[in-house]
């Protein structure tokens, strides 16, 4: 008896482990075009649980990075391998460290035009997880979500991150198998076909954010099999990484075209295009972002912490994979997949 139960304790660590490698992964690992010493490099990207390169400054390359106090810092690195940490102050003795680490690597990027910067990605594998193992279930951030999780446009009010996580909701369910977790995503959950399909298509839920580089790429991957019909895709919007995420995500929804939207801007980001302005605070429907709100503390609330993350179902049962979709991936859905007969065929 103890045996087995090691045994798949052991099998839950390693899984987890691994989940949690590739989410960091996800978050953190920017390729620039910068010399590191291992030594910063380890400081960048195992220390750390986000690392955003923001701009060059005398020579420097400035990263702002969060530890795994929820600290953030600010961090130079030099040509020479050089690696400072802590406290910048301006000529005049502004504390210049508060304001980069408010800047996100998406707003450097569109700041200064690189397309570089997101194509030097390198390609994560997705992951599948089996039966009965939650997705990053230990070391949660996720209860604690950022402010930015509130979108600009909403009433302002005091930030309350465990009422925004949902831990305290009790309308917002949890999940202790895969059965309950397609039931949710089915019943649940605000979702958006994104493409025709052929009739006996198999599903594909897809959690996704519109500033995630990793859903990008994904949906680059897919969209062939999507023209094709090869693949039901139902788009989770989940726009956990910032407000501007957020906001991208409710323009989305609000569109006669919102899957083909998310789809498309997936190529967007990776060309280095600027992104869509928000929604007028008078366009947008306030049940849109009730629900959009929903979709995020259910993530959050189920200990979920990465995107791109798919549930999907095969003669088996339901299976899920975390991280950037291959061919491979792609392939074997349209091989074991199935589908539910209750997508509606009717995207324009």
């Amino acid at each position: 008896m103890n045996i087995k139960v090691n045994a798949k304790l052991y099998l839950s660590y390693t899984i987890l482990s691994a989940s949690i490698l590739t989410a960091s992964a996800q978050s953190n690992e920017v390729e620039q075009n910068v010399s590191l010493s291992p030594f910063a490099r380890s400081i960048l990207y195992n220390s750390s649980i986000n690392t955003s390169p923001l701009f060059k400054m005398d020579g420097f390359q400035v990263w702002s990075i969060q530890l795994p106090n929820q600290q953030p810092e600010t961090v130079l690195t030099s040509p020479s391998g050089l690696l400072i940490r802590g406290t910048i102050f301006s000529p005049n003795g502004k504390n210049l460290s508060t304001a980069f680490s408010d800047i996100s690597s998406v707003d450097a990027f569109n700041t200064v035009q690189n397309p570089t910067v997101i194509d030097a990605i390198p390609l994560q594998p997705a992951m599948k997880i089996p039966e009965g193992v939650k997705p990053a279930a230990i070391n949660s951030p996720a209860l604690t979500p950022p402010p930015a999780l509130i979108p600009q446009n909403a009433q302002e009010q005091k930030f309350d991150a465990r009422a925004a996580s949902g831990m305290d909701d009790a309308d917002i369910p949890t999940f202790s198998t895969l059965a309950e977790f397609r039931d949710q995503a089915d019943n649940f959950s605000m979702w958006v076909q994104a493409n025709k399909f052929n009739e006996g298509a198999p599903v594909l839920y897809m959690f996704a954010d519109p500033r995630c580089p990793y859903c990008a790429r994904s949906f680059v991957e897919l969209k062939p099999f999507l023209d094709r019909g090869e693949i039901e895709l139902r788009i989770i919007p989940v726009p956990v990484l910032s407000s501007k995420s957020f906001e991208l995500a409710l323009r989305f929804v609000h569109s006669e075209t919102a899957g083909q939207d998310f789809v498309a801007h997936g190529q967007a980001i990776l060309n280095g295009e600027k992104e869509p302005e928000p929604l007028p605070v008078t366009e947008i429907d306030q049940r849109v972002v009730k629900a959009m709100t929903k979709n995020v503390k259910w993530f959050r609330k189920n200990a979920m912490q990465s995107v791109p993350f798919y549930l999907y179902k095969t003669a088996e049962g339901d299976q899920v994979l975390a991280g950037q979709i291959s061919q491979e991936n792609i392939k074997n859905i349209i091989t074991t997949g199935q589908t539910d007969g209750k997508g509606i065929n009717n995207v324009k």
